[in-house]
């Protein structure tokens, strides 16, 4: 019975040494490039990140543009709005090109962090996504985006994780059920190497990644994401930037 006692007080002690590491780490990243990972901003702490993604397949090139304004209202919960303020798509075959301006969503993110002081982490979120395109020729309908990921940290100081998002956008002109398996690595002091496998019934990509820790809340990264079944073709450069500030 001593023994027993004995181990369970070890292991009370092992997960409070664990978390107090965890809370004094934080993920050295802000974000992956497809997936979305447990990076909720802290209280009182804003986020506002740029994306670029440029597609090449055999008939056709694309350019779309993100723009995302994050705020923590406490250390677990936060909301955000994401805009697509520019796409282009040009057909190579028939030359034909089609732009504009992409949707608007307004979302919500609630995040338990290291739960019981374990590696484990779970976060839900819930994203309105209003119709506010110009590339359809009838304006599509509202929808929501509804999901849940899963992190485990590989290591105490977070230099390394993996999570495990499930997905499903639905209530608007298609309902999609998506999964993105995704990981990354600290190689070093200010370098961060990502790699994610995004699935969705349509298209499948596998999409590895480097982000560059510029300093004082800024991260720029650079990924490829490179078709890998279903309806997907080609690859696309995607070029992300972050900058954090409470």
């Amino acid at each position: 019975m001593r023994y027993v006692s004995m181990a369970l007080l070890s292991c009370c002690i092992c997960q409070a040494v664990y978390a107090q590491d965890v809370e004094e780490a934080g993920a050295p990243i802000n974000s992956f490039f497809q997936a979305d990972g447990v990076f909720s901003q802290d209280k009182g702490q804003w986020q506002v990140s740029t994306d670029v993604d440029l597609g090449h397949s055999h008939n056709t090139r694309s350019t779309e543009t993100g723009l995302s304004l994050e705020y923590g209202i406490t250390d677990n919960f936060q909301v955000s709005v994401e805009h697509m303020p520019y796409a282009r798509y040009k057909d190579k075959t028939t030359g034909e090109r089609l732009s504009g301006h992409g949707d608007t969503a307004i979302g919500m993110m609630k995040a338990w962090h290291n739960i019981g002081g374990s590696p484990n982490s779970v976060y839900v979120a819930y994203s309105r996504i209003l119709s506010t395109n110009n590339l359809e020729g009838d304006k599509g309908k509202d929808s929501n985006d509804v999901a849940i990921t899963m992190a485990h940290d590989l290591k105490r100081d977070k230099s390394q994780q993996m999570t495990l998002q499930v997905g499903r956008e639905f209530g608007g002109n298609a309902q999609v059920t998506y999964a993105n398996l995704a990981a990354y690595r600290k190689v070093a002091a200010k370098q961060v190497v990502t790699g994610e496998f995004n699935w969705d019934q349509n298209e499948t990509w596998v999409t590895p990644g480097y982000y560059w820790l510029v300093g004082k809340g800024l991260d720029v990264g650079v990924g490829v994401a490179v078709a890998a079944g279903g309806d997907a073709e080609g690859h696309k450069v995607l070029g992300r930037l972050h900058y954090e500030w409470d």
